[in-house]
């Protein structure tokens, strides 16, 4: 009830004033699933590089079960730093297409990390 409250809110405001800024954390209801198409959406600004939580046991095991394949069992997986790089790209992606939803739509799209310009050297 309260995710509909905030976004019929913003999409209000938008309708009203034709601009408004709303906040999201990635992984979060505003920040995948939901379309904010043509002016509801101008621009994405994505601060940081979302990833999981190594505290998580979920994802140790996850990382350590995909080097174990690679190693003892030669599978083709991506290994364990990949995956785990992987899923924080995953979530970037899911924040950017909020803003551009089809292929005339259109809006800025803002990296905010130096990690994103590393080069992998």
């Amino acid at each position: 009830a309260e995710f509909e409250k905030a976004k019929n809110t913003f999409n209000g405001t938008v309708e009203r004033t034709n601009n408004c800024i709303l906040l999201a954390v990635f992984r979060g209801k505003m920040s995948e699933g939901v379309s904010f198409n043509d002016d509801y959406a101008r621009g994405v600004i994505c601060v940081g590089v979302p990833l999981p939580s190594n505290y998580d046991r979920s994802i140790s095991a996850k990382k350590a079960y995909n080097d174990e394949q690679r190693k003892f069992r030669k599978k083709q997986l991506l290994s364990g730093r990949e995956w785990y790089s992987q899923q924080a790209y995953r979530a970037i992606a899911q924040a950017i297409g909020r803003c551009i939803r089809h292929a005339a739509d259109y809006g800025t799209i803002i990296l905010l990390d130096s990690r994103h310009c590393d080069d992998g050297h």
